[in-house]
């Protein structure tokens, strides 16, 4: 039997991690990962303590789906968002054409060679769901003998949750949107500018074309006179 071989790509990522976020270990292996194509679009910092985010499209496009089996950049910053990474875009502000927008991701706990912290992220969870998981089960203990309040409170309690999904759930469909936007303005701006471009060509081209007629009409003029008298005098 031929023993299968391996390619240098292949053996360029990091073992998957047997506990913790699927997310954050696929996420590790793809910053350590120094295949140019990957380096082009993420890579850690100077200090490895921050990695960074560049050709936004092209990252979702071929970088996204060998780890996550989409393309959605939205999803990802999201996912990003609820395991507790701050974000912070460069430039700031309104984009420029033609200049590249990077973002930069940091965590205290993702640093490069520290793949033993990964166990220390966790998902968030929000404040008013911490609050009454820590209400509801003494107020259980006070009225475990009232069955209409029990159930009043379990109540309320599902539709808090509710209105919480609810609210993700917007909140994410908002994210994607305003995402989509910048990228399709970043495209429109490129587009614009080529149009522009060519414009500019066209018109050097029929401004000479104006001004080569301008000129003989001026030499016509000025020997006018001297071809009609010319003309009469033979």
């Amino acid at each position: 039997k031929t023993k299968r071989k391996h390619s240098l790509h292949s053996l360029t990522f990091i073992p998957i991690m047997s506990k913790g976020s699927n997310f954050l270990s696929a996420l590790y292996r793809m910053c350590n990962n120094d295949d140019g194509n990957h380096r082009e679009c993420i890579h850690w910092d100077d200090e490895g303590k921050n990695f960074w985010v560049s050709s936004i499209e092209r990252f979702a496009r071929d970088l996204l789906p060998i780890y996550y089996k989409h393309n959605n950049y939205a999803s990802f910053v999201r996912q990003l968002n609820m395991y507790g990474f701050h974000r912070s875009t460069d430039p700031k502000g309104k984009i420029e054409p033609g200049v590249e927008m990077v973002e930069h991701f940091t965590h205290p706990f993702f640093q490069r060679g520290r793949e033993d912290l990964l166990t220390k992220i966790h998902r968030k969870t929000s404040s008013k769901a911490k609050k009454l998981k820590s209400v509801i089960k003494p107020e259980t203990k006070i009225v475990h003998n009232n069955d209409q309040d029990v159930s009043k409170l379990r109540e309320e309690l599902g539709n808090l949750r509710g209105s919480q999904i609810q609210l993700a759930e917007t909140m994410a469909q908002m994210q994607e949107a305003f995402m989509a936007i910048q990228i399709r303005q970043s495209n429109e701006i490129q587009t614009l500018k080529s149009i522009i471009s060519r414009g500019f060509q066209n018109s050097d081209q029929h401004i000479l074309k104006e001004l080569d007629m301008d000129a003989f009409s001026m030499d016509f003029g000025d020997n006018y006179d001297q071809h009609f008298s010319t003309a009469f005098a033979v």
